[in-house]
């Protein structure tokens, strides 16, 4: 939260030094201004966000976008010889925007935005401490399995104990799963909905195609979720246990990969977690989300 803080605060700065020579527009950019800073003094004070601020902050990106199309369409006639520096205001102001709706969330997020720059989506990304198969953390849960798809050790044994014997019985109607693609089943006795199956890559040193087949098991795993109408997914760190894949670099293509996911379907995922069994693996994903 921290970071974010700085980010929010550096564009906030910039925009009160310019703002003064912004006569055109001063009224709309001085009442977004004042969002801006409720917004955050709310995060400050409370360290969450109070009820309204997602529509006040709502409110405050709409107001962004229509004084950027408004410059866009100065700089097209020639009217406003200054318009470029205002929109240079505007768009960084989007980015303190940005950075303002990952903390009302308290944690890393992805924003779109439709053609009238009201939300059009909000993808969480985060982390959680803890055993994949305890409690529901999202509507589908993310098994790194092996290519029979009949149970293993690790992940792979605890979804199978926990889900019951009804599990192992669908899979087995399956015929197995290639590295880096990705099959669904129901979740049975598991508190989610469904299970989907990926099989991740052993580590041969990184030569091997290695990272485009990891990739693929998030792209495969999100590609399903979007297919069975899933809006929330939980993943394991896959491939880093027993396949011994360098825990940095998974983490870095499975944030990457998530990401660009997301992009492509910027309406499919309310959130999406990593579900990790220690604190170092955790403490690597939250730097890659950071990035």
């Amino acid at each position: 939260m921290e970071s974010m803080m700085k980010i929010v605060r550096h564009y906030a700065k910039k925009w009160a030094l310019k703002r003064k020579g912004l006569n055109a527009n001063g009224d709309a950019y001085d009442m977004s201004f004042a969002r801006l800073e409720r917004a955050v003094s709310n995060i400050e004070e409370d360290g969450v966000a109070a009820p309204a601020l997602p529509s006040r902050l709502s409110i405050w990106g709409a107001d962004m976008v229509d004084l950027l199309e408004s410059e866009e369409e100065a700089i097209r006639s020639g009217d406003d010889v200054n318009a470029l520096d205002k929109i240079d205001v505007l768009q960084r102001n989007m980015l303190a925007y940005n950075a303002c709706m990952a903390l009302w969330a308290n944690k890393p997020g992805y924003i779109a935005f439709d053609n009238e720059g009201e939300i059009m989506a909000k993808s969480i990304l985060g982390t959680a401490l803890g055993d994949i198969t305890a409690q529901h953390y999202a509507d589908a849960i993310v098994n790194a399995a092996n290519e029979s798809l009949l149970g293993g050790g690790g992940v792979d044994g605890a979804i199978h104990r926990a889900a019951g014997p009804e599990l192992l019985a669908e899979c087995r109607t399956l015929n197995g799963c290639r590295t880096g693609q990705a099959k669904i089943t129901k979740a049975y006795k598991l508190p989610c909905d469904y299970v989907i199956h990926t099989v991740g890559p052993v580590w041969h040193g990184g030569n091997h195609g290695e990272a485009e087949l990891l990739a693929g098991c998030y792209r495969h795993s999100l590609e399903l979720a979007v297919e069975q109408g899933i809006h929330s997914v939980a993943f394991p760190s896959i491939s880093t246990g027993v396949y011994s894949y360098p825990v940095q670099q998974a983490a870095e293509i499975a944030v990457r990969t998530v990401r660009e996911v997301i992009k492509e379907h910027p309406k499919a995922f309310d959130e999406i977690l990593w579900v990790l069994f220690d604190e170092r693996t955790k403490l690597v994903y939250d730097g890659a989300l950071q990035k």
